[in-house]
Parts: C-alpha cells; sequence; structure tokens
C-alpha cells in the first residue's frame, strides 16, 4: 500500500491521508444520523461548498490567510463560516465584510402531502443578496437556533422548495434571509406542515 494511496481493504480497513498526513482507520457508521445538530451541519458544508464552486479567483484569494501554510483558501472560507453558523450568525463570501441594510422579512407558505412537504418563501422589499436559512423546529414560535438549520437555500425573489418529509410529525418551519455581508434579515411567520 503506497502513502498516497486511498481507499478500502474489504471494507474492513479504510485508509487514506489528509493534509498530507497518511491515516488507516476501521470504517464505523455514523450513531443516529438525522439528529437536528447534524442535518444542520451537513446543510451548513453543502451551502458553503457549492457557494465556493461560484466564487471568483479573486474572492477565493481573498481567503488565502497569511501564515497558514497548511490549509487553503477552502479550507480557510469553510473553516471560518462554520464556526459563524455554529453560533448562530449568517456565513459571509469575504473576511471583513461591509454590513449592509438587512433583508426584509419574507412570508412562508406551504402545503404538505404524502411523505413530503412543499414551502414559498416570498420576500418583502428588500430580497437577501445571497440566500436564505431555512429552520425546522418542534414547536411554534421559536427563536432562530443554530441546530434546527435543515437547509440553505441560494437567495431568489420567490424559491419554492420540495422536502421529502418521514416521519408524518407535525413540525414548524421559518425561514430568514442574508446578505453576503453577513447580515441576517427577521425570521418569517412560522408555518406548521404534518404530511401525511
Amino acid at each position: 500500500m503506497s502513502l498516497a494511496a486511498s481507499g478500502q481493504l474489504g471494507g474492513v480497513l479504510s485508509y487514506g491521508s489528509v493534509a498530507g498526513t497518511a491515516y488507516a482507520r476501521i470504517p464505523g457508521s455514523t450513531s443516529q444520523p438525522d439528529t437536528d445538530p447534524q442535518i444542520a451541519v451537513r446543510a451548513c458544508f453543502e451551502f458553503l461548498a457549492s457557494v465556493w464552486k461560484t466564487f471568483d479567483p479573486s474572492v477565493q484569494q481573498l481567503w488565502n490567510a497569511p501564515g497558514s501554510r497548511r490549509r487553503s483558501p477552502y479550507q480557510n472560507f469553510v473553516g471560518y463560516n462554520s464556526e459563524r453558523m455554529r453560533l448562530g450568525d449568517p456565513p459571509v463570501d469575504r473576511p471583513n465584510p461591509t454590513p449592509i441594510a438587512a433583508p426584509s422579512a419574507p412570508v412562508l407558505s406551504g402545503t404538505a402531502g404524502n411523505a413530503f412537504i412543499s414551502l414559498t418563501i416570498t420576500v418583502g422589499a428588500v430580497p437577501p443578496n445571497w440566500g436564505w436559512m431555512l429552520y425546522r423546529f418542534p414547536l411554534p414560535g421559536l427563536p432562530r437556533d443554530p441546530t434546527k438549520i435543515l437547509k440553505l437555500i441560494d437567495a431568489g425573489v420567490t424559491v419554492s422548495i420540495n422536502l421529502y418529509a418521514i416521519p408524518a410529525i407535525t413540525r414548524t418551519y421559518r425561514v430568514a434571509g442574508f446578505h453576503d455581508s453577513g447580515v441576517f434579515g427577521p425570521l418569517s411567520n412560522s408555518k406548521a406542515l404534518t404530511p401525511y
């Protein structure tokens, strides 16, 4: 086995390298892979990875931190924004952005179907210039909570989302817009839906 190789040996051992350091481990499965905090972390990483691909190289190089030889600009971007979102703040597209006025409160509407929900986000006077943060709560009227993020969606004036929803439990959904400068708008109305 080469030190640069990666993969699995018979499903018993996986191996590879991270940042030039080789590792070998016994593969395992995540216990309870769909807890709210795990869903929130996956949603944040999915959004950050997708927007990174859209950045111009000049914006990507803004994340090239001096003195961090072992971290790429992408790792700096994801690491910084992951910490922001863990603390409940929206992501930013560049270090030290200039804040702008917050987006308007959106209106959230939706319907439930057989094992799915469909949501529509309609913005008010000031749309977000970067994205929407969709939250799922067990009860209505709860405040913004970074562990309840269900999905981050690219900005648009009217956005429709279809989500697979099992089990058939009533959940409350709220959404907030955010700018690339790290400014949140107010939360939308609460929308309680029960798939059947």
